[in-house]
């Protein structure tokens, strides 16, 4: 059921790559009680141990993915867990 004309962007290196609407219910938690999305402080400091600035001015670099809905700028948690599982598949360069 998609909510009145709520869409989700994501946001990578600051380039929109996909929208959609959202689903009923929105952006919250899961079945599991896991979060889908996170604030971006709140990912940087967990994922990075970033300050709240740093977190915004990875993001705005686009090196931690983000949705923005409406006025609000999330990180999906399993975009970002899959990014972060890709960068340790790939050989260090040298």
């Amino acid at each position: 059921m998609v909510l009145d004309n709520q869409i989700w962007c994501l946001y990578i290196g600051g380039h929109r790559t996909r929208c959609g609407p959202t689903r009923y219910g929105g952006f919250g938690m899961n079945e599991s009680n896991d979060q889908w999305t996170m604030t971006v402080p709140e990912a940087g400091k967990k994922y990075f141990g970033l300050s709240r600035n740093a977190a915004y001015a990875a993001a705005g670099r686009g090196d931690i993915p983000t949705v923005r809905v409406g006025r609000l700028l999330r990180v999906p948690v399993k975009a970002l867990e899959r990014m972060l599982d890709a960068a340790g598949q790939q050989p260090p360069s040298a």
